[in-house]
């Protein structure tokens, strides 16, 4: 994945007829800043999905725990 940084350090070639290089510069400024916004946001989000993913395994281990417990607790008719 394209981080923030190299968007902001990329440069592009002259060309005598080319785009206006200050027109570009200025876009690729906003759009730096909105990658960094949703790069980071994406990161923490990866983040609480891999917290909630350990929280679920936990349980589910207790769950499967308990019903181990209370399978053995129920007496054969």
């Amino acid at each position: 994945m394209i981080t923030p940084m190299e968007i902001h350090n990329k440069e592009f070639k002259r060309k005598v007829r080319g785009y206006d290089q200050d027109e570009v510069d200025e876009f690729l400024d906003k759009i730096v800043v909105d990658y960094e916004k949703l790069y980071r946001e994406n990161a923490e989000l990866k983040d609480k999905v891999n917290l909630q993913n350990e929280k679920m395994e936990h349980y589910a281990g207790i769950v499967m725990e308990a019903a181990e417990r209370m399978g053995k607790m129920v007496k054969p008719r």
